[in-house]
């Protein structure tokens, strides 16, 4: 299996969550805030609604194409088969990101990480089996379960912390775990093998 071996130029935290969310629990404010404490630059997309995400993803296409690695950390109501957006109603299903995000992953060498702060992100590992051309990440990271707004925050604060000092993956993954007295958290590469 590949070695994840990159260094990234920005974190953009893509939100999709509503407003009234936005404002009662922070959880993007509060992970920009942590990633420009101590050094990483980080950029907030608010993404309304799907045609804001598409936009936002160009965006990143653009960064990338332009010589830069990121990585993508989506905060967003999730499940099974999508993530999606609670206060308009849209849904975007794991089969509808694959082009663009192996665009981003190519670009950038294939080192392109996803972290969902989401219910049950790590199924975005699905959005492989979609992939018709190039790979469309080198991994995700994901809860294994439906989270609320207090463990999100409590997660991701312990998974940068330990970013910052050891940014091997798996060790902020079990990090995280050991501190939630669970396995909540999970992170799978995408060489694990496709469905047949």
């Amino acid at each position: 299996m590949k070695e994840l071996n990159a260094e990234y130029d920005r974190v953009f935290v893509i939100d999709l969550l509503s407003e009234t969310e936005r404002q009662t629990h922070n959880i993007s404010g509060v992970l920009i805030k942590l990633l420009g404490d101590n050094g990483i630059e980080q950029e907030l997309q608010l993404c309304r609604n799907k045609r804001g995400l598409s936009s936002g993803l160009r965006r990143i296409v653009n960064y990338t194409k332009s010589g830069k690695k990121c990585l993508i950390h989506f905060v967003a109501h999730g499940n099974r088969s999508c993530i999606g957006w609670k206060h308009t109603g849209e849904t975007l299903k794991w089969g509808e990101l694959p082009g663009t995000l192996a665009t981003i992953n190519g670009a950038q060498g294939g080192v392109l990480v996803l972290n969902f702060t989401s219910c049950i992100g790590i199924n975005g590992i699905k959005i492989r089996d979609y992939c018709r051309k190039g790979v469309p990440f080198f991994g995700v990271i994901g809860p294994l379960r439906k989270i609320g707004f207090p463990e999100a925050l409590r997660i991701n604060d312990l998974f940068y912390k330990k970013w910052f000092t050891e940014p091997e993956i798996p060790y902020c993954v079990l990090h995280v775990n050991q501190e939630m007295k669970e396995t909540v958290l999970w992170c799978q590469p995408s060489e694990f093998p496709k469905k047949p």
